[in-house]
Order: structure tokens, then C-alpha cells, then sequence
């Protein structure tokens, strides 16, 4: 309500009269009131510690009579309204609101007034009033914790209860709100309230304590901690303190529990047993890894759980050593320690001695001692003198037995050795190391002993001058000095850390086992450790079954294991353990029926009525493969063998037994021969080194017996595993030919093959034998020389052909024998023939002697071989060097052939082009060009000409030569024009041009290294079966890489000599990197073809798995001369000013002959473009 006052009167007035004046404006009468205003009361809770100008309070407030007219609102003073606040309108788009200013520092209080609603523009008209309540309450802080951040640590053995932090804690508000709360936020999947807790002390404090025993070693894996690898898990988590009116506060705590190591490692089982065939030193026997495992954190986080294993105690001994002293030992070791045969005590060659008395021995007498080692002089270790005149004497390796109280560690050298004895090994007292007396010594100087000093090491055995033994000087005024009997501490095993179980000495041969004690030590805390039992079983070879099915017991190593042969059969089988295991059986195991063959045959031979028709029927029936379920063993094969060996001393033939005792005797050999005998012939193969070689032998015999006891005997037999002919050679006109398929009866497997021989006839024999076996490439012998070393296989039949009476000098035409390969993937063939040994202890060997190669058709199957002499011939292959499959091999002579016919095109093209403008571009430079391009495509032509004409040997060797001389000189004309490149740019003032001599040396050191060659060689090596190049075998081929790898070396550092320089000059330090690295690739680019840098691909692509860097290889090469013409021709800047200069003078010529001026431009415009 308004109070009337004398001011307000005044105006009043003036305005009444001023309005009535005006005529504009007339008083409303009615009251205001507050009727279509929303709100229609207006209520304001705000907190009292809203700061001075604050405006953040608005309430949107709007009455129906404003209508688009302006309005003001002012607040009606009811009591102290202003002193704090103040209102005003506000409008944003369609909406009115009300704001509410703080004007002056608020406290907790309630007014009630009213909302003046006031017209613009000059206020003097109300237009509503509406109530409004301003309640000021009390407002909420946020309460707060410190610090903010706590790191700590804690052992994981520390007692529940330990405090791990402290916290202030406050609120400024008081009442309800001041009434604080605290507690702990962490990761759903760790429970944090579980080993920590909050304790509340007051309103102000607050401590983190232990709730329970903690445990780093439990989330070890756990992905929700922050691994500290250097102390434990950390774990982050929040302290959250609130108060009443939900503001809360918080403190991020990171605690790491630190691994203290209490766990110890568990291991899978308390004891482990192993069983190995191995006994000899260095073997390792078994693996312990991952057997135990470390279960502290720190182990697991750093180490993978990983443990060191180490050996505590090993109950075996040695198989050989010596209890009391070296000088007692008696026992029976013949070898010194790297394998010398020892000489005997009472002999004085190769070493004369005076060691022969018999008190020096612990034996009866020095004959008894004979040469088993002994310690005569009291060395302090057995030793004996050698049967080796360069060696005169060695230790035998013979240590003290393990398990006595006095020894070395194996960890330790002798010059730690602390230990407390003070005698030497027969019992002398020592002398003090201070000590001068009875003996003056220089080994007093205290870091050379274990001891604080040189008093304290006082008379104990020591080491100090490093003889690897301790020792000391004695008392004795007539002995000096004498080592302490302190050996090695040894065992049969050993155990490294990461747990390999090893052999450190042979185990002795009746020792069936041993129990290690072994300690797994945590990596990450060395003393926690748990110890287990190893128990090794040596069953020396495994139990196994063989390939007849027989169950074999384990078996001890360098031992033969014997069995009985099977029902059926007598004999025994054998078989050997080796450090690889058991060998394969050998059944030395002879059928009863073939046995009682042989004996019958003994028995007959003494009285003379042998019946040999039926011997043989017998003996092919009893090695037939279908005869009871047969198989043939050793045994069965040595007495059927012993069996046609008597044979053949007393058969006699004629026209009516010919053909059965024929027929029989190959049906027997055909038997013997059957596939399912391979393994039997394989074990003897392995056994005695002799295979099918033997039945070569027999059969040749046995024919010769025949052909000689009968002349004019025919006789043609066909076997499933060969072919036998006999006949005369009285009809022979011009050649024979073995076998002869259009006339012989043959079996299926002998028909389509192309295998033959073909000899001339000869006046001065009677008849002929010829004998092709199937297949004999898995069960005869493959070496050529007593060394076996060669992968060598039979791959084609073998063919015997002989003429009786048999020839013994050289054939005058030379026997040819056509073999067609069973396997067509190998490679280097070898026509050979069984060379029987003229001694019994040595064995026969396949020779080439006398033999050689005439055609290679690996096309079609087919090596065409040429011999000297008749006998069983054979075609030996091994395996191809490189594996690369046939399509790979065509596309890359396709490649080769492409590349070389367009290197001609264009090698030729750069020598016309050169030549046409050669008053231009003459240089030094330019004649080493055309001096590489001419021998380019000299090579190319003799490459694409020669390079497969392996049919004629002469030929192929005069080819490889010139190839190699070819390729040398243009190796070493690359040298040159890396050798005057590097002068031209390193030298560039110099006025010495070396390009011409070095060319000339070019040509003089290529021809003498082929010169060399041939002479060092005598052309062996220049052409091989497949090329017409330098052989790989003979190791001719480095002949030529030995020069091109130093040719390329050589121009490779002259390459980045020139663009280091190159990118040093001025103009090039202008560019940008990448301009740099353009430049040099450019650089690189235009001097790789005629550097030789691209055959740097032909080393790698030495190996055939590397294909690809074959065909770079192939690509690269074989397109130099491309590559040539494109960088050193048509981007030659020499030949294109050439060409302009030419062009000018045939643009002079066209003027001259009165072509247009318009031609003449538009040719020029063309030229130009």
C-alpha cells in the first residue's frame, strides 16, 4: 500500500495537471490485482551461500494484461527486501522471467513481500502485484578428505590390523550435514573390502587398516592390477567421505602389496621317474622343465613362474675311480682320458721308463699290472704311458669316487678351495703358507688365497699358484711339495640350471638306476626352494616291437639282446642296443625244411647220389613266398645260398636235366629276390655292408657252369624278378642284342621297359649269357668306394652279360647298354658295375671304370651308357642338387631365351647407333662401352647357340670353355668401367685415363685364369650331363665366382663411393632428401647393368627354395643388354646432342632441295616435339 507523503502529494499533483493539461492520459481508478498471472504466487528457496551479484536464480513469470506492452518489476520493501535483493524483467523470445539478484552477503531468514508489476515507459501505472516468498536455508558444502593421492606399499606378512594411512577429513556445514560418512570404491571384480578397511576415529580422522592376512602370489594373473614387476601387485581404489546432503568427496589410494617370497615351488609329483637308454657322457637323459613351477608373484609376473633346478645329491659312482689314493687303485681302464691305447708297464716301447718296480704297483707283480692305468710315481691321479710315439704320457680321467668328505665343487676352482685338510695324499703334514721353514717359497701373498690372510690359510691344502689341484709344502725336509688327494666333487649326473639332466661321466655298466635329489629354487627368490626325487631307470634301449610283430624287452646299451627265432624255425635273433636305440633284428633264423635241405644235401654229397633236380624243386618250394605263410630271414637266405653254392660244385648237365636244374635254380634265386624279403636284405645291408651283391655272384657262377660243362646250350627263363637268356653266338652275323623283346617270352613287367644291351659279336666266343634283374635298387649295396659316404641309388635293372669263354681284356667295340630310370627326379647318373673285392675282409663296390656316358634322356626316362668290358652294369643316381619343379624350370629358360634374343636386338642397336655418331661420342668411355656390348652379345649367341649341347662331350667342353672366357672378360670389363668411373669422379682433374690399359688386363688375366683352368683340371668339370658349363661336383665353378664375386664386390664399393660424392657437391646439397634419394636411385639405376651389380641375385638365388630371387635373377640378366641400350643409349645425353646436330644438317638437306617453308616448319615443330 502507498504512504502518502508530501513529495508523492506534490507529484501527484503536477502529474494530474500535466496529464489533464495534455489531454493524454487519465489515472486508472481500479485496483491491481493479480488475477491472470502465473504464477500467481511466487515462491524462491535459495542457499545463503550465494555470493554478492549473483543472478543465477529466474523464475518464469508472465500475467495476461501485458499484452505487447513493456513492463518493470520492482520488489516492495516490507521490512529489509533491498538490502539483499533486487529484481528485474527479462524476456527471451515468447517467455518472461523474473531474476532474482543477491545483492548484499545472505543469511538464513524468510520474507514475504510482493512483486510490483509496473507499465514502461514511465512506470506510474500499476499493473498487477503479485505475491512472492524468499526463503534463504542453509546451504550444503562439500565436505573434504586429505591428501587427495596416497601411494604406499605394505608386505604381504604384515599382522591383520596394520595401518596402511591416515586422512583428515572436514565439513564446514554443521547439523545434519556435518554428520560424515566414509567408505571404498574399487573394481567390481576385486573385492578391496576384503583385506582393507576404514577406520573412523573422529569427525576429523580417518586410518586404512588390514582386514586380513594379505596374499601378493593370488593375483599374480589377475588383469585388473597394475603389475609392479619389481615389488607386488597394485591395487587402486577410492576413500570416499560424505556427508549428510549426499556432496561427497574422495581420495585415490594406490597400495602395492610386496612379494615377500613365501611360497615355495610346488612340483608335479614328489617323485619322478624317467627311463633312458642313455650312458655315455655329454647325453643329456631327460628335460625337467615345466615338472616345477614358482607360485610367487614375483616369479610369475618377471619369470613366467620359471624355477632353477640344481642337484643336491646323486647316489651313483663312477664306473671308475679310486676310493683311498690314486696309487691304490686297481682297476682295469686301458684308455687315457681322450682315448690313447695305454702301453704296458713292462715294456719299454714306443716309451723306454724306469717305472717298473713291483712296489710301486698295488698289483701282484708289473706283468699283472700289464697296461691298466696306475699312479706309480704318485702323480696323485692314474695315468699311464700311451702306445702313441708322439704322446708319452696322459692321464686316464680316473677322479676320487663320489661321496667323500674332502672335495672340489664342481662351481668352484681349485684356488677357492677353503676346505680344512692338512695332509697331502699319502699322509704328509703340511707346511704353514707363513712359513719358510723346512722349504722357502714365493706363494705368501694373501689375494692369492680364499683366507683373510695369508696367517689364516695357516698349513690347509690351497691352490694358490693355479695347478688346478690344491696342494701344499710339506714338512718333510726331503719331499717339497705334493698335491692333497682334494678332487672334483663328482657324479654320474649333472643338472643345469634351466633343468637339462646330463651325463658328466659314464655310467657304469651294472647300474640299473639312480636317485638324484634336486632342488627347484625360485628364479625370483633364490632360497625359496622345494626339493624332489628324480629317479632314473636305464633301460638302455626302450621295449619296442619289431617289424615280425616280436615284443623286445628294453635292452642295455652296447649289449646284444638274444631271442629264440619263431615256431618253425632255428636259430636265434639278435639284436644290438645302441645311444640311438636298438638297431633292427637280425634274424639269424633258417627255416626247418631249408635246413633239412642243406643237411640232406651234406650227406648226399659224401656218398655221391646227390639228386639235383630235386634238391632244387625242394628248395624253390621251401622259399617260395606262398609256402607256409613264408618269410624268409638271414638265416634262410645264408643256407639256401650255402645250398646253391654246393650245386653248382656238383652239377653236370645235359640235354634232358638242362632245362629243370635251370628253371629250378632261377625260381630259387627269384625267391630269395621277392619283395617281401627287402627288410631281411636290408638288415644284412646294415649288418655286413653286403645286399643282392651276393646273388649277382652266385647266378653269374652257376651260368658260367652251365655254359662251360655244355656248349651249345639255348635257354630263355622269365621270373616275376628277372630275366634269364643263355645261347650261341655261332649264327651271330653282326651285334647281339639283350633282351631281344620280339622274340623272347617275357613277363608283363619286362615287355614295355626300354632296358638293352647292345654288343658286337666276337669270332673268338662260343656262347653268351645275359641276365636282367627287375629291381635291385632297395636290397643291393649303393656306394662306390669303401667310404659309403654318397646318397647313391640303383635307378634302372641291373644287366649282366658275359661271353663264355669269358673275355678278360678290353672289348674292341665297346659294349652300349640302354637303361630306362625308375625314378626320373634324380639326377647325376652313373654308369657303373659291381667290382667284386679280390680280398675276403673287404667288400666289392660299384666302379665306373672303363664306363661312360653317351646320351642322357630324361625326357624319356633314358641314360644310354658305354663299357669297355662285360659284367653286371647298373645306372647310379642321387638326388637332385635343386628341387625346382618342372614348370618353374621352363619358365625360367623361357624367361633366359626371351631375355638374351632381345638383349642381341638391342646391343646391336646401341653398337649401330654408337657407330653412326662415333665423331661425336668418341671417348674412353665410350670404347669400354662398345668393348662390353660387343662381348655381350658374343656371349648371348654362344649361350642360346651352345649352352645345351651335352650329346656330343667334345663339343660341350669346347663350349663350357668359351663360356668361360667369355663371362670372365666381360666380368672384368665391368671391373674396368668401375675402375674409370671411380677415377673420373674421385680424380676429375687428373688427365691420366687408365680406361684402355685396365681393359687390356681385362683380357690377359680372363685367359689365364682359363688356361689355369683347364690345365689344373685336364677339362674334367668343363661340361656336365646337363649343361655345357662348369660342374658344380668338381668345384670347377668357382673358377668363374671366385673373380665375379670380387668383380662385384669391388664395383658395389665404387658405386657408393660415386654417390656419396655425388650427393657431397654443391648442387646437389641445394635439393631436397627426397630430390637426393632420387638422384642416387637414378645414379644406381645407370650403373647396375654395366657394374654387374644385378648378379648379386645370383647368390641368392643359390638356393633352390629362394625361386624368386631366381627369377629376378633370370630377368635382370638375361636383359642387360636392354637395360644397356635404354640408360646408355636413348637417355645417353652425348647421343642425343649427336642427334640433334644431325637432325640440323637433314633439315639443311630438305631446305636445299626446295621443300616448303611450311613443311619445313611443321618438320621441325615435330622433330622438336
Amino acid at each position: 500500500m502507498f504512504k502518502l507523503t508530501l513529495a508523492s502529494f506534490v507529484n501527484t499533483a503536477l502529474l494530474h495537471t500535466i496529464f489533464f493539461k495534455f489531454g493524454s492520459l487519465t489515472l486508472a481508478t481500479e485496483n491491481p490485482t493479480n488475477n491472470g498471472c502465473t504464477p500467481d504466487f511466487i515462491k524462491l528457496t535459495i542457499s545463503d551461500d550465494l555470493p554478492k551479484n549473483d543472478r543465477s536464480t529466474k523464475v518464469q513469470f508472465f500475467c495476461n494484461n501485458w499484452n505487447s506492452i513493456s513492463v518493470y518489476f520492482r520488489l516492495k520493501n516490507t521490512y529489509d527486501e533491498h538490502r539483499f535483493f533486487s529484481i528485474e524483467h527479462a524476456s527471451t523470445g515468447n517467455l518472461n522471467y523474473l531474476i532474482l539478484t543477491i545483492t548484499n552477503v545472505l543469511y538464513i531468514n524468510t520474507w514475504n513481500t510482493d512483486v510490483i508489476v509496473l507499465k514502461e515507459p514511465y512506470r506510474n501505472e500499476t499493473l498487477n502485484i503479485v505475491p512472492i516468498k524468499i526463503d534463504v536455508k542453509e546451504a550444503n558444502d562439500r565436505p573434504t578428505i586429505l591428501p587427495q593421492n596416497l601411494l604406499t606399499e605394505v608386505r604381504e606378512d604384515v599382522p591383520v590390523g596394520t595401518l596402511v594411512g591416515n586422512f583428515l577429513i572436514s565439513d564446514p556445514d554443521d547439523g545434519k550435514f556435518g554428520d560424515l560418512q566414509v567408505g571404498m570404491n574399487t573394481r567390481e571384480d576385486i573385492d578391496i573390502n576384503e583385506w582393507f578397511e576404514v577406520v573412523k576415529l573422529s569427525n576429523d580422522t580417518i586410518q586404512i587398516r588390514t582386514a586380513s592376512v594379505l596374499d601378493a602370489d593370488e593375483y599374480w594373473n589377475s588383469q585388473n592390477v597394475i603389475h609392479n614387476e619389481r615389488r607386488g601387485p597394485t591395487f587402486t581404489f577410492e576413500v570416499e567421505v560424505r556427508d549428510g546432503g549426499g556432496l561427497k568427496d574422495h581420495s585415490i589410494i594406490e597400495i602395492t602389496i610386496i612379494d615377500i617370497g613365501d611360497l615355495k615351488p610346488v612340483c608335479n609329483h614328489q617323485t619322478l621317474t624317467n627311463q633312458t637308454h642313455w650312458t655315455k657322457r655329454g647325453a643329456i637323459v631327460t628335460n625337467l622343465d615345466n615338472f616345477c613351477r614358482a607360485r610367487n608373484y614375483m616369479s610369475a609376473v618377471v619369470f613366467f613362474q620359471e624355477v632353477t633346478y640344481s642337484l643336491i645329491s646323486d647316489s651313483c659312482k663312477f664306473s671308475d675311480c679310486f676310493k683311498t689314493s690314486s696309487n691304490r687303485y686297481k682297476g682295469f681302464k686301458t684308455t687315457t682320458f681322450n682315448g690313447h691305447t695305454c702301453q704296458r708297464w713292462d715294456s719299454q716301447t714306443p716309451h723306454k721308463h724306469s717305472l717298473n718296480q713291483t712296489d710301486r704297483f698295488p698289483d701282484i707283480s708289473v706283468f699283472d699290472a700289464a697296461n691298466y692305468c696306475r699312479d706309480p710315481d704318485g702323480e696323485g691321479l692314474p695315468w699311464c704311458y700311451t702306445k702313441n710315439a708322439s704322446v708319452r704320457w696322459q692321464f686316464c680321467g680316473i677322479y676320487k669316487c663320489p661321496g667323500v668328505s674332502d672335495c672340489l665343487k664342481t662351481s668352484i676352482s681349485s684356488n677357492r678351495y677353503n676346505g680344512f685338510k692338512t695332509t697331502t695324499f699319502d699322509g704328509h703334514t703340511c707346511q704353514r703358507w707363513d712359513s719358510q721353514t723346512p722349504h722357502k717359497h714365493s706363494r705368501n701373498k694373501a689375494h692369492k688365497f680364499p683366507d683373510i690372510s695369508v696367517s689364516d690359510a695357516a698349513n690347509y691344502c690351497r691352490d694358490p699358484d693355479g695347478e688346478g689341484l690344491p696342494w701344499c709344502y710339506t714338512t718333510d725336509p726331503k719331499l717339497r711339495w705334493q698335491f692333497c688327494g682334494i678332487y672334483k666333487c663328482q657324479g654320474v649326473f649333472d643338472i643345469t640350471n634351466n633343468g637339462m639332466v646330463k651325463l658328466q661321466n659314464e655310467v657304469p655298466s651294472d647300474i640299473m638306476n639312480c636317485t638324484l635329489s634336486v632342488r627347484a629354487s625360485d628364479k625370483a627368490f633364490p632360497t625359496i626352494n622345494a626339493t624332489f626325487s628324480l629317479l632314473i631307470e636305464f633301460t638302455k634301449c626302450l621295449s619296442d616291437t619289431d617289424y615280425q610283430n616280436i615284443q623286445w624287452e628294453s635292452g642295455t646299451l652296447e649289449q646284444t639282446t638274444w631271442r629264440e627265432c619263431p615256431a618253425g624255425y632255428i636259430g636265434q635273433v639278435s639284436r644290438y642296443c645302441t645311444e640311438r636305440g636298438y638297431q633292427d633284428p637280425v634274424y639269424n633264423c633258417t627255416k626247418s625244411s631249408i635246413d633239412n635241405i642243406y643237411k640232406k644235401l651234406i650227406e648226399d654229397m659224401k656218398t655221391g647220389q646227390v639228386d639235383i633236380v630235386e634238391v632244387l624243386d625242394e628248395l624253390s618250394i621251401a622259399t617260395s613266398a606262398t609256402y607256409e605263410n613264408n618269410t624268409l630271414f638271414i638265416g634262410d637266405i645264408v643256407t639256401a645260398f650255402n645250398i646253391l653254392t654246393k650245386i653248382i660244385d656238383v652239377v653236370t648237365v645235359n640235354t634232358t636235366n638242362l632245362e629243370n636244374i635251370t628253371n629250378a635254380y632261377v625260381q630259387t634265386i627269384n625267391n630269395i629276390l621277392d619283395e617281401s624279403t627287402i627288410q631281411t636284405w636290408k638288415v644284412n645291408i646294415n649288418q655286413t655292408g653286403s645286399g643282392a651283391d651276393v646273388v649277382l655272384k652266385i647266378t653269374d657262377s652257376f651260368v658260367e657252369k652251365i655254359l662251360t660243362t655244355s656248349k651249345n646250350i639255348t635257354a630263355e627263363i622269365s621270373k616275376s624278378n628277372l630275366y634269364l637268356k643263355m645261347g650261341s653266338v655261332q649264327s651271330c652275323s653282326e651285334a647281339l642284342s639283350f633282351p631281344e623283346r620280339e622274340k623272347g617270352s617275357f613277363l608283363e613287367w619286362a615287355r614295355p621297359r626300354k632296358d638293352k644291351l647292345m654288343i658286337d659279336c666276337d669270332s673268338t666266343v662260343e656262347s653268351f649269357s645275359g641276365i636282367m634283374y627287375r629291381n635291385l635298387s632297395m636290397i643291393i649295396p649303393s656306394f662306390t668306394s669303401s667310404t659309403k659316404s654318397e646318397d647313391l641309388r640303383v635307378n634302372a635293372p641291373v644287366i649282366s652279360f658275359t661271353f663264355y669263354p669269358i673275355i678278360k681284356r678290353q672289348l674292341v667295340n665297346p659294349v652300349e647298354i640302354t637303361f630306362q630310370l625308375f625314378n626320373h627326379s634324380l639326377d647325376n647318373a652313373r654308369c657303373s658295375f659291381w667290382k667284386d673285392s679280390k680280398s675276403e675282409t673287404s667288400q666289392g663296390y660299384w666302379s665306373d671304370e672303363g664306363c661312360r656316358q653317351k646320351i642322357v634322356n630324361k625326357d624319356k626316362d633314358v641314360v644310354v651308357c658305354v663299357c669297355n668290358h662285360l659284367t653286371n652294369f647298373a645306372l647310379l643316381m642321387s638326388p637332385s642338387s635343386t628341387k625346382i619343379d618342372e614348370d618353374q624350370s621352363n619358365a625360367l629358360s623361357i624367361i633366359s631365351m626371351i631375355g638374351c634374343i632381345v638383349s642381341i636386338i638391342c646391343v646391336v642397336l646401341c653398337l649401330a647407333i654408337h657407330a653412326f655418331f662415333w665423331r661425336f661420342v668418341k671417348s674412353v668411355r665410350s670404347i669400354i662401352h662398345m668393348n662390353l656390348s660387343c662381348w655381350l652379345v658374343v656371349a648371348y649367341i654362344l649361350f642360346l647357340a651352345g649352352i645345351n649341347r651335352t650329346e656330343n662331350k667334345d663339343v660341350c667342353t669346347l663350349i663350357a670353355v668359351l663360356l668361360h672366357l667369355v663371362f670372365l672378360i666381360i666380368f672384368f670389363g665391368m671391373l674396368t668401367e668401375g675402375c674409370n668411373l671411380s677415377y673420373t669422379v674421385l680424380k676429375p682433374l687428373s688427365s691420366r685415363k687408365p680406361g684402355i690399359p685396365l681393359m687390356i688386363a681385362s683380357y690377359v688375366i680372363a685367359v689365364i685364369i682359363v688356361v689355369v683352368s683347364m690345365g689344373v683340371s685336364q677339362l674334367h668339370g668343363y661340361g656336365t650331363e646337363q649343361t655345357c658349363w662348369l660342374s658344380t661336383e668338381t668345384g670347377l665353378i668357382w673358377a668363374f665366382l671366385a673373380p665375379v664375386l670380387v668383380v662385384i664386390l669391388v664395383n658395389f664399393i665404387i658405386v657408393v663411393l660415386v654417390i656419396r660424392t655425388m650427393c657431397g657437391t654443391t648442387a646437389m646439397s641445394k635439393k631436397s632428401t627426397k630430390g637426393r634419394a632420387k638422384a642416387a636411385l637414378r645414379c644406381i639405376l645407370i650403373l647396375m647393368p654395366l657394374m654387374g651389380l644385378t648378379w648379386g641375385f645370383g647368390a641368392l638365388s643359390l638356393n633352390s627354395d629362394t625361386i624368386v630371387f631366381q627369377f629376378i635373377f633370370a630377368i635382370l640378366n638375361s636383359f642387360q643388354g636392354l637395360l644397356i641400350f635404354i640408360f646408355h643409349c636413348v637417355m645417353d645425353k652425348k647421343i642425343k646432342d649427336a642427334l640433334s646436330k644431325q637432325r640440323y644438317k637433314w633439315l639443311q638437306s630438305l631446305q636445299s632441295f626446295g621443300v616448303p617453308e611450311g613443311k619445313r616448319n611443321k618438320t621441325e615443330d615435330t622433330s622438336d616435339f
